[in-house]
């Protein structure tokens, strides 16, 4: 039923892991500007979000 759109989100997790896997931690909880989200604050969200669809569609969380 969501075939496309879980390959897509596999793909996506991947790509990001890539970027992100150089990246020193206190880098990601660095936030650019004042009033500014960290890049780790950002990745919380998503996966929160990202968890919470899950759910609302009755899928299990990843």
């Amino acid at each position: 039923m969501f075939e496309q759109q879980i390959t897509l989100n596999r793909f996506l997790l991947k790509y990001l892991n890539g970027l992100i896997q150089d990246v020193d931690d206190a880098d990601l909880a660095k936030r650019p500007s004042d009033g500014g989200n960290s890049p780790l604050w950002i990745l919380g969200h998503l996966a929160v979000v990202g968890d919470s669809a899950s759910r609302v569609l009755g899928l299990s969380p990843v």
